[in-house]
């Protein structure tokens, strides 16, 4: 194999943290995964220094990972599954991931691992960029640009992007257990006290009025989920976070075409039934969310006084996971009618504030130059 075919992955760390726990942990001893990478189709030797560094979150090559996920994803024909098996399909299945989508090798390696880089990563799944001199500089800006990663969802296709959120939503809220299409929509209409139709015909309204309101995230060949953000009033915000009024009900007068309040509504990946392809949203729900938070905010034209605020809700453990990962921190007051928590998360437009700040404002600097959408 040409080097340049050699790609390395890590685990993430909510996985690691997840396989250590219990006495034992949840992870096969070294002799039965010895044993199974004897036995596998490459037929390669593993060895003890190689399988402890994976299990802390080192990067290795993405074969070894492949191989020993195989393993930890098949029940086999004992009686009692494998304890490994369990932790690991309890962990894929809090993730949004159904049995059957299990059988998905790719699906599951994106779930369970970090992105596949052209050089190893080191602790916690952070590129090493020093190692690719400025060549990394190309991977950071030319890998994907806000036009290859958001569309501003077209009118007619905003009510099927909102069933998607509903779905994606009510699907996490049951799990583990499985639902189908209509208990996942049930359940999150009873949390939200809101039918799917009427929340429908509210975002149809808000994307009239601003069309970043609501964004896709652009596959090859398809969207494949969305992102709904409404930047509104100062007025309008405070009414949100005081219980006043629920986040969706934010009227034509309280949105603004730019804002540095920003209320992050809702963000799904499109549904397999909804010919989704959760496998390929990788890094573009990455770009388009943080693109979208530029445009609505205009970030590039902040002062340094007057940070970009996002308020959001997490919901549920995968959206928890999603904003502690930005960096969202409590706000102490909760959404009207729920006990949901409000998070928000700040961001200065100045260099001290670190990369986000700087990406932003890249970000907004190459939406000015975007061609329209429909």
């Amino acid at each position: 194999m040409d080097n340049r075919d050699i790609r390395y992955r890590a685990f993430t760390a909510k996985f690691c943290e997840h396989m250590a726990t219990g006495n034992p942990n949840e992870w096969p001893t070294f002799d039965r995964l010895a044993e199974w990478f004897v036995n596998s189709p490459r037929g390669q030797s593993f060895k003890n220094a190689r399988y402890s560094k994976m299990k802390k979150g080192l990067s290795d090559k993405e074969e070894y990972f492949h191989d020993l996920i195989r393993m930890l994803v098949t029940r086999g024909m004992a009686r009692n599954a494998p304890h490994y098996y369990e932790a690991t399909v309890r962990f894929l299945q809090s993730r949004g991931l159904s049995q059957q989508q299990m059988d998905d090798m790719e699906a599951v390696m994106n779930v369970l691992c970090t992105p596949p880089t052209p050089i190893p990563v080191v602790s916690s799944g952070i590129i090493d960029y020093l190692q690719l001199g400025f060549r990394g500089l190309q991977q950071i800006f030319e890998f994907e640009t806000a036009d290859r990663c958001a569309q501003l969802m077209p009118v007619k296709r905003v009510p099927e992007a909102i069933a998607w959120m509903f779905i994606d939503y009510g699907r996490q809220l049951a799990l583990p257990r499985q639902v189908t299409t209509k208990e996942a929509i049930e359940l999150t209409e009873q949390m939200m006290h809101l039918t799917l139709e009427d929340y429908q015909a509210r975002a149809v309204r808000w994307r009239a009025q601003n069309p970043w309101t609501i964004v896709g995230f652009r596959g090859d060949d398809k969207m494949l989920g969305m992102s709904l953000a409404l930047p509104v009033s100062a007025e309008a915000r405070a009414e949100v976070l005081d219980g006043n009024q629920m986040t969706y009900d934010c009227t034509h007068s309280q949105i603004r075409q730019h804002s540095r309040f920003l209320i992050h509504e809702g963000f799904a990946i499109r549904p397999v039934e909804m010919h989704g392809d959760p496998s390929s949203a990788l890094i573009q729900p990455y770009f388009a969310v943080l693109a979208q938070a530029a445009a609505l905010s205009d970030f590039r034209k902040l002062r340094a006084d007057t940070p970009l605020t996002i308020l959001s809700t997490p919901g549920t453990p995968i959206n928890r996971d999603r904003l502690d990962g930005f960096g969202y921190k409590p706000t102490g007051k909760h959404m009207r009618l729920t006990n949901i928590e409000f998070v928000q998360l700040v961001i200065k437009r100045h260099i001290s504030d670190g990369f986000g700040a700087f990406f932003l404002d890249f970000l907004s600097r190459q939406i000015r130059d975007m061609p329209p959408y429909p």
